[in-house]
């Protein structure tokens, strides 16, 4: 009993950062390694507090630093809490990993995105955190900071990686701009529409992000989306437009102020749909719906500018082909162009996860050590193995980067399990054929969106299909004043002359012949589908193993991690999270 009172009085110890009292209990026979009921320890506790005289204290004695709390939490992610850069720089000297991580896959980084300030975010960054991990929610990083609002934060991420990954996040059937408008983040609504993120995007529920504006009354929201493009006439599956889901203003719970933003709101969302230039549109299960007068689709799609009609092709291009046949105004030829746009994005990011993979010098190096492959031999044979390498940082990150590239290939249908021989080069050769490949890859992708914008321009198929070979044929710098002086001719059935003369200059690109040859697709084939059955367990193991820690305790100084995306919601969203 008196041992048990030393290790629970050191916990206090080291949660006040008395560090006096520390040495004292220590000295007495306190364990440094203590733990609480939920498995908190020592270290936890004066992590979490920022006490870095007591972690010295507590490592000089002996404390670990990959410690876990019942939750999978270590030192290092309760310290990514707060304002703790001088003890996130300790744990990381003293050999934490950086990209440890909890029972809902969340990483240091991942907690230090929601809570922490831009100099703990640092010292993560400094030590080497990768932003691209995914959590359970299937958020990264920059997409929990997205949804907290934390805009000084998105743009520090921002800053140490080019790509916009968390712009494409999909948080339980949502995209990071339907949750951003729901939340009345408007900055972080704004700083999604300038990455990039389509503003047309259907949930998983049938619902665009200006649906979600209707239902939560975000009036400054609707009109960022407006502006950017937001399509007032599409219907959600239940036929619903926008406009018929702003809360009624009368006889409801709105009163003042609040009801003349909706009855604004309203007004706003009615008059953008009268002058969306369509004459139907679609519900959000694909079927056509009649909303009265306006343009052909086809007309307003010519009339938009080049980057406009590019990020509506590439809306399009994720419906299938019956949604497609069903859209008033696109021909046969449209709908192949934009099937073809499918399956090219398909093909490019499933091996843009390739490239990563055969780009990342660390997970080559490891992927080879034989201590590696025993790990992961082991955890073939045993899955519940894995438990016994989550320390081996190399083992543990190999399978990590595994699984991942595994979400990609299966996000895109692919179910094939992964030959490692693929994944690891065997010299720099194979590498720089990667590479190659995927160049050709983004050639021919560009040549897909524009033969796509081209077709979708015009009514009539065989109108279509001629702006088609015409596009095509420009790879070669020819002809280009007879193509624009037909496109001009056309321009009373279109007026998609010049928007198409661009594409065709500007993204067509000169590519690779070899691209064309069959050999190509199954080479590629070979290199993504080749099976081992090692791989393919990755996922489920991880899933296994992390679901033993519940990912609902609590830590006397950590934010609990049930505070997300339903929390932030207001409660007036139907959405079905």
């Amino acid at each position: 009993k008196e041992a048990k009172k030393r290790d629970e009085l050191l916990l206090v110890a080291c949660s006040q950062g008395l560090l006096a009292d520390a040495e004292s209990l220590i000295a007495m026979g306190a364990r440094p390694d203590a733990k609480d009921k939920k498995g908190v320890s020592a270290l936890h506790f004066a992590a979490a507090g920022g006490h870095l005289s007591i972690c010295k204290l507590l490592f000089s004695k002996g404390a670990e630093p990959e410690v876990e709390d019942q939750a999978g939490r270590t030192p290092l992610h309760v310290a990514a809490c707060g304002e703790h850069a001088e003890v996130i720089s300790f744990l990381l000297s003293k050999g934490a990993w950086v990209d440890a991580y909890d029972g809902g896959d969340s990483s240091p980084l991942h907690y230090a995105a929601q809570f922490a300030s831009p100099d703990a975010m640092r010292a993560l960054l400094q030590g080497g955190a990768k932003l691209d991990l995914k959590n359970r929610r299937d958020l990264s990083p920059a997409g929990e900071a997205v949804l907290r609002g934390r805009m000084e934060v998105v743009q520090l991420l921002a800053q140490h990686q080019q790509s916009s990954g968390e712009v494409n996040e999909r948080p339980r059937g949502y995209t990071l701009l339907h949750l951003a408008v729901a939340t009345g983040r408007l900055d972080a609504v704004k700083y999604l529409i300038g990455r990039g993120a389509d503003v047309n995007a259907l949930s998983d529920n049938g619902l665009t992000a200006l649906h979600s504006a209707a239902l939560t009354g975000r009036l400054e929201a609707a009109e960022a989306l407006l502006t950017a493009g937001a399509d007032a006439c599409i219907r959600s599956q239940d036929g619903a437009l926008a406009e018929e889901m702003v809360p009624a203003a009368d006889g409801g719970s709105p009163s003042g102020g609040e009801a003349v933003r909706l009855e604004t709101l309203l007004k706003l969302l009615q008059k953008a749909r009268k002058s969306t230039a369509t004459t139907s549109t679609l519900k959000g299960d694909g079927s056509e719906v009649s909303v009265g007068d306006g343009r052909p689709a086809v007309t307003s799609f010519a009339a938009l500018s080049v980057e406009e009609q590019t990020r509506k092709v590439q809306s399009w291009a994720s419906w299938t082909d019956e949604r497609l046949a069903g859209t008033v105004g696109l021909n046969a030829e449209a709908v192949r162009r934009l099937g073809e746009v499918r399956k090219m994005r398909s093909l490019l990011e499933t091996h843009s996860a390739l490239l990563a993979l055969h780009s990342d010098d660390s997970f080559q190096a490891d992927a080879k050590l034989p201590r590696v492959l025993a790990a992961i031999e082991a955890v073939r044979l045993d899955p519940s193995k894995l438990k016994d390498y989550r320390e081996d940082k190399q083992a543990a990150t190999v399978i990590m980067k595994l699984k991942q590239f595994q979400d990609v290939m299966r996000s895109h249908g692919h179910m094939q399990t992964i030959n490692l021989q693929d994944l690891v080069n065997k010299d720099n050769s194979q590498l720089d054929e990667t590479k190659r490949r995927h160049a050709g890859l983004q050639s021919r992708m560009d040549r897909a969106m524009a033969a796509a914008i081209a077709a979708a321009s015009y009514v009539r198929e065989d109108a279509s299909k001629t702006a088609v070979g015409e596009v095509e044929g420009r790879k070669d710098g020819g002809g280009g004043a007879e193509v624009q002086a037909r496109m001009a001719d056309d321009a009373s059935k279109a007026g998609a002359e010049s928007a198409v003369a661009e594409v065709a200059k500007e993204g067509v690109d000169e590519g690779e012949d070899d691209m064309e040859h069959p050999s190509f697709w199954r080479q590629t084939a070979r290199t993504l589908l080749i099976a081992l059955v090692s791989y393919l367990l990755a996922n489920y193991i991880t899933q296994r193993v992390m679901s033993d820690s519940p990912e609902d305790a609590t830590h006397p100084h950590l934010p609990t991690q049930q505070g997300g995306i339903d929390q932030e919601l207001p409660e007036n969203v139907n959405f079905e999270l």
